[in-house]
């Protein structure tokens, strides 16, 4: 855990094996923990998550801000500030 970082980051995903080897790198050098919630993908987004160091949620997928909201309400988070993201962007 990198002890100078105060963000947290989520990253909702599905089928985005291919968009997260971009995204994650961008923020795994300064997030303090990193949540991909993840909602039954087909390809590899699960290992691709985790081996760029991020923890996997599962989480039916009910829509996006009911999947934002639900992850804000029950993902134990260690910082301050949140980050949401989707699977596309980069920092």
């Amino acid at each position: 855990m990198n002890q100078s970082a105060n963000v947290d980051v989520l990253i909702i995903a599905s089928n985005e094996s291919i968009n997260l080897p971009h995204t994650l790198p961008t923020v795994t050098p300064w997030a303090n923990k990193i949540f991909v919630i993840e909602s039954g993908s087909t390809d590899n987004t699960c290992e691709v998550a985790l081996s760029h160091g991020a923890e996997v949620v599962q989480h039916k997928w009910e829509g996006y801000a009911k999947q934002r909201n639900w992850a804000l309400e029950n993902i134990s988070w260690e910082s301050d500030w949140i980050l949401v993201l989707d699977a596309d962007e980069s920092i």
